[in-house]
C-alpha cells in the first residue's frame, strides 16, 4: 500500500499552470528524486502533500497514521530555544515516554504481589515500545547527526540566534532526520553542506528505513541515493525507474522517440489540412472534405492533449562567453600565501602557478578558506603572508554565491546597464532573454528574485563583461539541471582561465583541470591547514575520493600499522580530550562498532528489568540501573571520540 497516492492533480496559479491531471504513488522505504525546472511545482507538491496548499482538483492521499518530516529551503525555529532543545522537540515523544518508562521503574520498588505483577505489565508495556522507537539510542543519534551536518557540540547549548543562515539550514535537516518520520520531504537538502557532511547524507539517507522524497539538483546525490526519478515536466508527473544516470539514458530514448512521433503527427495533420483546403470549396468533393475536417480536428486534439507544453514551458538557458581578449600565459603566481584570522591558520606558505586555459576547481569543508583565497586572488583581502602576481592587462569576472555584486533596489535591467552604459535597453532586454529573463522579469527588483533568477542575472553580467579570468563562488547554487548543464558548456567552451569554489562533484569532474582540496586530511576528514592539487586526465573529484580509499586502504594494512600514522601536513597534531584519549588507538570504523555494541548492550540491559529475579530484588535492581547509567556515560564517551576523530 502507497505512503502518499496523488491522482488527477490540477493546479494553477494566476500566471502559471503547475499540474493537469497529473498522479503518482510514493512507496514504504523508497527514496526518490524529484527534479524539475526552477518554477515547475515542486515545493508547490511538497506543501500540498503537507496539506499547506490545497490542489485545485484532484486528490492527495496520505496513510493513515504516517508521519511525514519536512525540511524546507530556509527552516525557521523558534528564537528562544537552543540547539539541542530544537533537536529534543524533534524527538518529543520518545521523551515524553522516556519518562513514562523511568517512573513506571520507579513505582516498581516497595510493591508486592497483585500489584507488582500489574505494575510491571505497565512497565513492560511502555519499555517494549520505548525499545521500538529507539528510546535507549536516541541521545546518542542526536549527537550523531549533528555531527554529521557539521554541527559541533560547542553549539549545542547556543540559542538559534546566534547561529549563520548556513548553520540553521543544518540545523533544519539535523532536526528533521532525527525525527524518524515514515516519509521525508527534504528541499534541497544539501544546501549549506560541505563535502564531507554530503557524503554522510548520502550514507544516512540510504540507510534510512523510512520513504524520502528529495528535491535536489545535486546529480551526484541522486545517484547514489534514490531508487526511482520523478520529473514534474509540462504540467505532468513522470516517472522514471532507476538511478539518475538511468533517467537520463532512459529519458534520451523517450525524447527521440517523442521526437518522432509529434513530427509524424505533424506531417498527417499538414497532409490532411492540405487535402481540406483543396477540396473544401469543390462541389464533388465538399461532402469528403468536410469528413475529413471532422478527422482534422481529432488529429489537432490527439495532438495538444499528446505533445501537451508550449515552447515558453521548455525554455532553457544557453549561452556563451565571448573570446578572451588578452593572452597573457601566466595568469597567477602565488608564492609563500598565508591568511590567518582571529589565531586561526587558514593556510600558509602555499604557492600556486596557474596558467591561460586552466580550469582550477577548489573545495574542502566550511571554514577552511576557499573564499578567502578568491578575495585575496581579486584584491579584497591581503594576505597574511606571501604575494599573488597577477598577469598583466587580465580582466577578472567574479560571481559570489551571495549576489553581494548585485545592488538590490535595481532592475534587473539596470544590472546590464550599470555595467554596460553603452548598452541600450533593447539590447539589455535581448541578452537578458538567452537567460530566460522575458517580457516583465526585466523590471523586477533584485531584491525579489529567486535563488535561480540571482544566479542567471550573475551569469547574465559575466557574459557581457567579457573578462579574461572567471572567479566563481559555488556557481551551481540555486541553478537546476539543465542550468548547470548549460554552465559546464559554457565554461568547456572557454578560452580563458577559470578559477571555481564549488561542492558540485558533477560540476568538479566534468570541467576541472585541475582541482585545490583545502583544509582536508589524507584519509578525508577535516584538517585545516593541510591543501592537496590533484592533477589527472579527466573527472579530478572522482580521482581525489580513489586516492582516498587507497591511503584508507595503505593505512589500515599490516605493514603501516608498524610504521605508524603519516603525519599531518602543515597543521601540528591534535590532542584528544583526555576523558576519550584511551581510543586514540582505533579507527573510525571500530569505535562506529563499540557505538553499535554498547547501544545493543544497553538493550539488553534495559530487557532484564523486566525479569522477576531482579524486580523483586532491590540489590539486583540497584545494580542493574547503575550498570545502564555506566553503559550510557561509555556511549556518550564513544560519541564524543567518533566527532573528534571526524575532525
Amino acid at each position: 500500500m502507497p505512503l502518499i497516492t496523488i491522482e488527477n492533480l490540477d493546479k494553477s496559479y494566476p500566471n502559471k499552470d503547475l499540474f493537469e491531471n497529473a498522479g503518482v504513488s510514493f512507496f514504504r522505504g523508497e527514496k526518490v528524486g524529484l527534479i524539475g525546472a526552477n518554477g515547475s511545482g515542486k515545493t508547490t507538491l511538497f506543501k500540498m502533500i503537507l496539506g499547506e496548499e490545497t490542489p485545485d482538483s484532484g486528490t492527495i492521499n496520505l496513510r493513515k497514521g504516517a508521519r511525514v518530516g519536512y525540511l524546507p529551503q530556509e527552516p525557521v525555529f523558534k528564537k528562544h530555544k537552543t540547539v539541542i532543545e530544537i533537536m529534543h522537540e524533534a524527538v518529543a515523544y520518545i521523551i515524553e515516554l522516556r519518562e513514562q518508562v523511568e517512573a513506571a521503574a520507579a513505582a516498581l520498588a516497595g510493591l508486592e504481589g497483585a500489584k507488582l505483577e500489574s505494575a510491571m505489565e505497565t512497565y513492560d508495556r511502555l519499555n517494549h515500545r520505548f525499545e521500538l522507537l529507539g528510546g535507549y539510542s536516541f541521545e546518542s543519534r542526536i549527537r550523531s547527526i549533528l555531527a554529521g551536518v557539521g554541527i559541533g557540540e560547542e553549539l549545542y547549548d547556543e540559542p538559534v540566534t546566534s547561529l549563520s543562515g548556513g548553520q540553521l539550514s543544518r540545523l533544519g535537516l539535523a532536526q528533521v532526520l532525527a525525527g524518524g518520520a515514515d516519509m521525508l520531504l527534504l528541499d534541497e537538502p544539501t544546501n549549506h553542506l560541505d563535502l564531507l557532511a554530503i557524503e554522510w547524507l548520502e550514507k544516512y539517507l540510504r540507510s534510512y528505513p523510512g520513504a524520502a522524497i528529495i528535491i535536489s539538483h545535486d546529480r551526484y546525490l541522486l545517484e547514489k541515493t534514490v531508487v526511482k526519478i520523478i520529473e514534474l515536466d509540462r504540467r505532468q508527473i513522470r516517472t522514471w525507474k532507476g538511478s539518475y544516470s538511468q533517467y537520463l539514458e532512459n529519458k534520451a530514448v523517450f525524447e527521440l522517440q517523442n521526437r518522432r512521433e509529434e513530427e509524424k503527427m505533424r506531417e498527417k495533420i499538414a497532409s490532411e489540412q492540405d487535402f481540406v483546403d483543396r477540396n473544401r470549396n469543390d462541389v464533388g468533393m465538399s461532402k469528403v472534405a468536410r469528413g475529413r475536417a471532422g478527422r482534422l480536428e481529432q488529429l489537432k486534439d490527439q495532438y495538444a492533449e499528446q505533445f501537451r507544453g508550449t515552447p515558453a514551458d521548455n525554455r532553457k538557458l544557453d549561452f556563451r562567453f565571448a573570446p578572451v581578449k588578452h593572452h597573457s600565459h601566466k595568469i597567477l603566481n602565488i608564492q609563500d600565501l598565508a591568511k590567518s584570522f582571529d589565531n586561526i591558520n587558514l593556510f600558509e606558505g602555499f604557492s600556486l602557478e596557474i596558467i591561460k586555459e586552466q580550469r582550477l576547481a577548489i573545495t574542502g569543508p566550511n571554514g577552511t578558506g576557499k573564499t578567502t583565497l578568491l578575495k585575496m586572488i581579486l584584491d579584497k583581502l591581503k594576505p597574511t603572508a606571501g604575494i599573488i602576481e597577477r598577469g598583466a592587462s587580465l580582466t577578472f569576472g567574479y560571481m559570489d554565491q551571495h549576489g553581494s555584486e548585485l545592488v538590490a533596489d535595481n532592475q534587473v535591467i539596470d544590472e546590464i546597464l550599470r555595467i554596460k552604459p553603452e548598452f541600450l535597453p533593447a539590447d539589455a532586454r535581448n541578452i537578458l532573454g538567452a537567460f530566460l529573463f522575458s517580457g516583465d522579469d526585466v523590471f523586477k527588483k533584485v531584491s525579489e528574485l529567486s535563488g535561480g533568477e540571482r544566479s542567471r542575472l550573475m551569469l547574465c553580467r559575466l557574459v557581457v563583461t567579457s573578462p579574461d579570468v572567471l572567479i566563481l563562488d559555488e556557481p551551481t547554487n540555486h541553478l537546476d539541471i539543465s542550468s548547470k548543464e548549460a554552465l559546464e558548456n559554457a565554461l568547456l567552451e572557454y578560452d580563458g582561465t577559470i578559477i571555481a569554489v564549488s561542492h558540485d562533484r558533477y560540476f568538479i569532474d566534468k570541467i576541472a583541470t585541475e582541482l585545490l582540496v583545502m583544509g582536508t586530511g589524507e584519509l578525508g576528514g577535516k584538517q585545516m591547514g593541510r591543501l592537496e592539487l590533484i592533477d589527472a586526465d579527466k573527472q579530478l573529484y572522482t580521482r581525489w575520493q580513489t586516492l582516498i580509499l587507497e591511503r584508507t586502504a595503505a593505512k589500515d594494512a599490516p605493514a603501516k600499522k608498524q610504521n605508524g600514522p603519516d603525519k599531518p601536513a602543515h597543521t601540528p597534531k591534535r590532542q584528544a580530550p583526555p576523558e576519550i584519549k584511551r581510543f586514540n588507538k582505533y579507527r573510525m570504523e571500530q569505535i562506529e562498532e563499540f557505538i553499535m555494541d554498547t547501544e545493543q548492550r544497553i538493550v539488553d540491559i534495559q530487557a532484564k528489568f523486566g525479569d522477576e529475579t531482579v524486580y523483586k530484588n532491590h540489590e539486583k535492581l540497584a545494580a542493574l540501573q547503575a550498570e545502564l547509567a555506566e553503559q550510557k556515560t561509555e556511549l556518550d564517551l564513544l560519541y564524543q571520540a567518533y566527532e573528534w576523530k571526524m575532525g
